[in-house]
């Protein structure tokens, strides 16, 4: 975890850290060994599961999914693109004491 003030820097920092690791460029195995996400407002599972297939360019992804399907989809397409490292950006709004359901739900296993 990476905690700063906003206008810190951190999200340069990591994009340019991943960006240059060389056992995170893309190859015949790992398509995108490394995806960034950025955390919807309002932040839901739901909402952070589209916000991911749409980080990979997933096509015809619909609305109307139930928060399952769209985890189980995530989950197949991370494996599909060879991603070793997803990155989830602005995963706490608010205060810092108090996690946002998605950060909740992530940290009990249940995205």
């Amino acid at each position: 975890m990476v905690v700063a003030k906003s206008g810190a820097g951190k999200t340069r920092m990591i994009k340019r850290a991943l960006s240059r690791h060389p056992a995170l460029q893309p190859d015949a195995e790992h398509l995108r060994p490394w995806i960034m996400a950025r955390v919807p407002s309002p932040a839901t599972t739901k909402g952070l599961g589209i916000a991911i297939l749409e980080a990979t360019a997933y096509p015809d992804l619909g609305r109307n999914r139930v928060e399952r399907e769209i985890w189980g989809i995530v989950r197949h397409r991370l494996a599909e693109l060879g991603t070793i490292v997803l990155w989830i950006d602005d995963p706490r709004r608010g205060k810092p004491d108090q996690p946002v359901p998605v950060t909740r739900a992530l940290r009990d296993g249940r995205g």
